[in-house]
């Protein structure tokens, strides 16, 4: 009993919020078991908000020991192996197999390297939560299991790479949440036209975020 309370002692406000993007991402995967993409995908947006309001409150409070290793746990859970079985999911052939096991991999090895290249003014690769939230939403908005393979690739390559992306400002952090809000209201009408959008900004932020990173540079 000590020693479980002791553990217990280890966590912070930030880190329960970890813990629920980890449980968001478990329910994700069971709602891909169940053949529910949608509630995957809304599941895999709110771990997303899990993990933003974690980021925001280990700034304001400060990390435990348990912050970052808890966050990469949680992060592998729901924006690695949660969007990789609904990917499978959602096409069912085994040609995406080993582009899935590639995806997986990188996003672990850019997990557990996090603390390494941690920079203060911006990321170092592709965010793992950007690149699970993009191919979730591709998954629900394409037909196209070879797009996906390319989708994979490219995201697993700019994770592990050493470009570098934008850490959320109030900018960055207005509109996505705006956007993933809409798409948990409204993501199933209008031809789930939010959830388009919000792919849309995600390769948007994947594809110029470099160039933003640079342009905060030279001011």
């Amino acid at each position: 009993m000590r020693l479980q309370s002791s553990m217990i002692r280890l966590l912070r406000l930030g880190d329960i919020f970890s813990l629920l993007n980890l449980s968001f991402g478990f329910i994700s995967m069971i709602f891909i078991m169940r053949g529910e993409p949608w509630f995957a995908l809304s599941f895999i947006l709110l771990s997303a908000l899990s993990d933003g309001a974690d980021g925001i409150l280990a700034r304001k409070f400060g990390s435990g020991k348990l912050g970052e290793n808890l966050d990469s746990l949680a992060d592998l859970s729901s924006f690695s192996i949660s969007p990789s079985l609904l990917a499978y999911s959602s096409f069912q052939t085994i040609y995406l197999l080993p582009f899935l096991l590639v995806y997986v991999v990188c996003s672990a090895v850019r997990l557990s390297s996090f603390h390494i290249f941690k920079k203060e003014e911006w990321f170092v690769g592709l965010p793992t939560p950007a690149a699970g939230i993009l191919l979730a939403t591709s998954c629900m908005v394409v037909k196209d299991y070879l797009y996906i393979s390319v989708i994979l690739i490219v995201l697993s390559v700019i994770m592990i790479s050493r470009i570098p992306y934008p850490k959320t400002d109030k900018v960055i952090g207005s509109a996505a949440l705006v956007l993933i809000f809409m798409c948990l209201i409204f993501g199933k009408v209008f031809d789930m036209i939010f959830v388009k959008i919000l792919l849309l900004s995600s390769l948007f932020y994947v594809l110029l975020g470099p160039l933003y990173v640079k342009m905060l540079k030279m001011r």
